[in-house]
């Protein structure tokens, strides 16, 4: 199931906190505090997944919210980080999987 996103917020010049809506605005996300989820979408043509710890807990009702730290090409990696510049790119109505 695909979350689209309905908001970000900038938090600094390399992280940024992203929230995703639910399947449904009374969905519950269920997660036990601590515990990880899977995201992926299409990078350049190739299927991406990262794990990320959600902020939000299952008081935050249709919604599951992450902060996210973009790591930007630099000397030692010429890249970057493929999905966190990719989240970062992200707009609103946007999805992930």
């Amino acid at each position: 199931q695909a979350f689209r996103l309905q908001g970000k917020t900038v938090l600094s010049h390399d992280s940024f906190l992203l929230d995703f809506a639910l399947q449904t605005p009374e969905h519950v996300l269920g997660l036990p505090t601590g515990k990880h989820m899977f995201l992926s979408n299409e990078v350049n043509g190739e299927t991406v997944m990262r794990r990320y710890t959600p902020i939000s807990s299952n008081f935050d009702i249709g919604q599951v919210k992450f902060v996210i730290k973009a790591y930007r090409p630099c000397e030692r990696f010429p890249k970057g980080g493929k999905f966190s510049q990719h989240l970062d790119s992200l707009k609103i109505g946007d999805t992930v999987d």
